[in-house]
C-alpha cells in the first residue's frame, strides 16, 4: 500500500479510563513520528459500534475486543485491525494482530508472592465470561497445585458495580464464600474494579482486610487501588509497552511487513505492594519478626547473625525454621528482598545501576549483575529494557 503523503484516519476503539491511559500513550507517542496518522477514541460500547462504527471511513483500527459484536463489525470493516484485549480467545480472531498480556505468566507470579509471604489458604475471584480471567485462574491454580496447595474459585456471570450499592445477590453470594475461606486466605481478583468490590464486601461483612482475606487487583489502576479501603495492592501491567507495540503492529499491517494473527504477548511489569496484601501470614512469632527485619532492613545492609539476634534466637534456629517453613535459608530471604527491591526500581524509574546497587543493599552494580543473571537470567539493564514502564 503507498502510503507516502496520504492521510490515515485511525480509530482507537477503547475507553478513556485509568486502565488504558498509559496504552493511549503509548500509542501516541509511536503515532508523533508518523504525521500522517490521524486520530480519535470512541469507547467499545454497544450503542458506539452498532451505530457510529461505519459513519466514517477509517483507514486502520486499534482497539478492545470485548465481544464478539465488536469483533464482527471490525472485520465487516475491512481494515487492518489490532486488538489489544484478551477478553476474547485471540486464536479465533485470524484476521487481526493482537498484543496479549500473559495471563498465565501473571497468575503464576502472583502465586509465588503469596505463597513468599507464608499463605497457605487460597482464592481466586474470576469472570466466566471473560478468556483473561480463566487464564489467570489457570496460572494462578497451576503454581499453586505445583507447590502443594489448592485454590478456591468463584466466577461471576456478571462483572460486579461500581457505587454505594446495597448489597445484591451476587454480593451476597461473594460475602458467604469469602466467610467459608479459612482465615488468611490470600484472594487474586480478576482485575481492580473485582477486587475492589471484594474490598467494599469486606467492609459491609466485618471481614477484616489483610487479616482474614488479602486482597490483590490486576492493572495498578492508581484511583481505585487508592480508594479502597484499605488500599488495595495490584498487578502492574506494560499499558505503555503494549500501546507502542499495538501501533507498531497496525504500521506493519498498513504497509504489509506484518501479517494479521501476528500476536506480541507482553510480560506483566511488577506487582506493587499496599496494604490489602500486606501481611505475613506465619504463625511463629519470632520467624514473622525475622521476615519483617528482612523485609525492613535488607537494603540496608543487614546480615543473617544480627537478624537472628533481633529476632531472639540463635542461627542455627533461625536457618532451621526458615528452612521448615519457606524452604529457603534466612540469606536466600534477604538476597530474595533486595533483589525484589531492585526490580521494582529498575521498571519504575530511571535510576543508574549504582544507585539502584546502593539503594538495594548491593556492594556495586557489578555483584547487582552477578546476581540479577543467576535469578533471572539477564542483566539488570535487560531487565529494565524488557519490563520497564516505558521500555525500549
Amino acid at each position: 500500500m503507498a502510503l507516502e503523503g496520504k492521510k490515515l484516519r485511525v480509530l482507537l476503539l477503547m475507553g478513556r479510563h485509568a486502565p488504558w491511559d498509559d496504552t493511549l500513550a503509548g500509542i501516541a507517542d509511536y503515532a508523533a513520528e508518523r504525521t500522517q496518522w490521524v486520530m480519535d477514541v470512541a469507547s467499545p460500547t454497544p450503542t458506539i459500534v452498532k451505530n457510529t462504527l461505519l459513519e466514517r471511513k477509517w483507514d486502520g483500527l486499534i482497539g478492545h475486543m470485548n465481544s464478539w459484536e465488536t469483533y464482527r463489525k471490525v472485520v465487516g470493516m475491512g481494515v487492518p485491525a489490532v486488538n489489544t484485549s484478551g477478553d476474547l480467545p485471540i486464536e479465533k480472531m485470524p484476521e487481526m494482530a493482537h498484543t496479549a498480556t500473559d495471563n498465565d505468566g501473571l497468575g503464576r507470579v502472583v502465586a509465588r508472592y503469596f505463597i513468599d509471604r507464608g499463605f497457605r489458604s487460597f482464592a481466586f475471584l474470576g469472570s466466566e465470561n471473560h478468556h483473561n480471567s480463566m487464564q489467570r485462574e489457570r496460572g494462578f491454580s497451576a503454581e499453586l497445585a505445583r507447590n502443594g496447595f489448592e485454590c478456591a474459585v468463584l466466577r461471576l456471570a456478571e462483572p460486579p458495580e461500581f457505587g454505594p450499592l446495597p448489597l445484591g445477590a451476587e454480593d451476597l453470594e461473594i460475602l458467604e464464600w469469602m466467610k467459608a475461606l479459612p482465615r488468611p486466605t490470600a484472594l487474586l481478583a480478576y482485575n481492580d474494579a473485582f477486587a475492589f468490590r471484594a474490598g467494599q464486601i469486606c467492609l459491609e461483612g466485618d471481614l477484616r482486610v489483610p487479616e482474614h482475606i488479602a486482597i490483590m487487583g490486576v492493572h495498578n489502576d492508581k484511583l481505585v487501588c487508592h480508594l479502597s479501603r484499605p488500599a488495595l495492592s495490584s498487578v502492574e501491567c506494560l499499558g505503555y509497552r503494549e500501546g507502542w507495540e499495538a501501533a507498531r503492529l497496525l504500521a506493519g499491517l498498513l504497509e504489509g511487513t506484518v501479517a494479521p494473527g501476528t500476536t506480541v504477548q507482553m510480560p506483566i511489569s511488577r506487582i506493587v505492594t499496599r496494604h490489602s496484601t500486606d501481611l505475613l501470614a506465619i504463625e511463629d512469632p519470632a520467624l514473622a519478626k525475622a521476615l519483617r527485619l528482612i523485609s525492613a532492613r535488607a537494603a540496608e545492609g543487614i546480615g543473617v547473625e544480627e537478624v537472628a539476634l533481633r529476632a531472639g534466637m540463635n542461627r542455627r534456629s533461625l536457618e532451621r525454621r526458615f528452612q521448615a517453613v519457606l524452604g529457603r535459608s534466612p540469606g536466600a530471604e534477604i538476597q530474595r528482598v533486595r533483589l525484589e527491591r531492585a526490580k521494582s526500581l529498575l521498571v519504575g524509574g530511571n535510576a543508574s545501576m549504582g544507585e539502584i546497587a546502593e539503594r538495594c543493599g548491593f556492594c556495586d552494580a557489578r555483584w547487582m549483575s552477578v546476581v540479577f543473571r543467576k535469578a533471572e537470567g539477564c542483566t539488570p539493564s535487560d531487565y529494565r529494557c524488557r519490563y520497564g514502564l516505558r521500555g525500549k
